[in-house]
């Protein structure tokens, strides 16, 4: 039995996924099983699944219909047979020693759970590390709950940069009806299951591609950035109940999500949509009347100072 199961979800990423299995090969901690769960790709991705599989016999392929990235997700857990759980998205890569020093660390410290720095990489090439180059941190699970809402971030709400027990899982599972944000759920969930200590590698060890596109492809997906506004207010409420103290810590994150997302989601649909003027004015309404819905909260907060309050309210109020 493995180790380490690595779990990927693919769908239509034919360019990007042998490096990312590649990745996964050249690891120097070898004791791994790697789940490859087809979502129903209508590319090469399938094919290229399936002759890795027959090039190594640690490497198991899923085929499905197209079901979403949570469903994917949750194959590949319901296949696992590690004692240990990582994710990776199926456009990334890992740095060769990424697994062993995050293992080593757990074992060291005797952390359950490990969390390593990552960069963006930009399609000319560029990269940006996301996480100061420093000492590691043993995380207490209270500062690993408080960790979530950094700004700027550190440990980040993703999946893909964390190592996992499964037997805390049991049978804790992606949010299928989510299309956005049901990473960052699922890691509250795991968080209110797990109560150990982290150990937070502060290297880029995962490397996350930042390609061109959109999470608005296909069309405004505003419905799904809604959907995601809810997730965060829904975490602030579980993560109140785990530590009071930390109520407004998250909450406080949960609207710089509304702030940012709304902003540079009106900006790539003015920019990509224009002739869905209509569409993006209601948008950037229903965020208003969402903090507007809130500022009774928004008032107590201790997290936010007199004059965000105030930008708050001004911004509520759509007053320029």
């Amino acid at each position: 039995m493995p180790k380490l199961s690595i779990i990927v979800p693919i769908y239509k990423v034919e360019a990007y996924l042998p490096k990312c299995i590649e990745s996964v090969l050249a690891q120097s901690f070898q004791d791994w099983e790697l789940i490859l769960v087809d979502d129903g790709s209508p590319d090469a991705c399938p094919h290229i699944c399936d002759q890795y599989a027959a090039r190594d016999a640690r490497i198991r392929v899923i085929h499905q219909n197209n079901a979403g990235v949570s469903s994917a997700r949750n194959r590949g857990l319901d296949a696992a047979v590690g004692e240990l759980v990582a994710f990776i998205d199926p456009d990334d890569y890992l740095r060769s020693d990424c697994y062993e020093l995050m293992l080593e660390a757990m074992d060291r410290t005797g952390a359950g759970m490990a969390i390593c720095g990552f960069l963006y990489e930009y399609p000319d090439g560029s990269t940006e590390p996301r996480v100061a180059d420093g000492a590691e941190v043993l995380l207490s699970h209270h500062e690993l709950v408080k960790a979530q809402f950094d700004i700027p971030w550190t440990i980040r709400t993703v999946t893909y940069n964390k190592i996992f027990q499964k037997s805390v899982m049991g049978g804790l599972r992606f949010d299928e009806k989510l299309r956005a944000s049901e990473d960052t759920l699922f890691l509250c969930n795991y968080l209110e299951r797990y109560t150990g200590t982290a150990i937070h590698i502060c290297k880029p060890l995962y490397v996350n591609l930042q390609r061109a596109g959109s999470a608005m492809h296909g069309g405004l997906a505003l419905d799904d950035i809604t959907s995601s506004f809810a997730v965060h207010r829904k975490i602030a409420d579980i993560t109140g109940k785990l530590y009071a103290d930390l109520f407004d810590e998250a909450y406080y994150y949960y609207l710089d999500c509304v702030l940012w997302k709304t902003r540079s989601s009106l900006n790539t649909a003015s920019r990509n949509f224009p002739e869905q003027q209509k569409l993006i004015r209601a948008f950037a309404s229903s965020s208003r009347h969402r903090i507007w819905r809130e500022m009774s909260q928004i008032l107590r907060c201790r997290r936010i100072g007199y004059k965000q309050k105030l930008f708050f309210l001004l911004y509520a109020l759509d007053i320029r």
